[in-house]
């Protein structure tokens, strides 16, 4: 079992802001959202397809407690990469 120091410094070094700790780079916040909330967001998608792209993995995103998570910039982006112009 760690020493009760030793558990003090992790929770001080959790609480401590990204910002102040040194060598460490902050990164814009990405708002993550579950794949249904996904689909709501954007109706042209379904869940079926998301899910087949994750498989895939021709979409990037993040798995937590393995509940899947995507950042709506990232569908963005994913979905603009894709857009076709028409012919002139």
């Amino acid at each position: 079992m760690p020493s009760p120091s030793y558990c003090l410094l992790i929770l001080s070094t959790m609480s401590t802001p990204e910002a102040l700790r040194p060598g460490r780079q902050t990164h814009a916040a990405k708002h993550y959202v579950t794949i249904r909330q996904a689909v709501e967001e954007h109706p042209f998608l379904t869940e079926r397809w998301l899910r087949r792209a994750v498989a895939e993995k021709r979409v990037p995103y993040a798995k937590a407690g393995g509940i899947l998570l995507f950042a709506l910039e990232d569908i963005d982006q994913f979905v603009e990469a894709r857009r076709v112009e028409p012919v002139p």
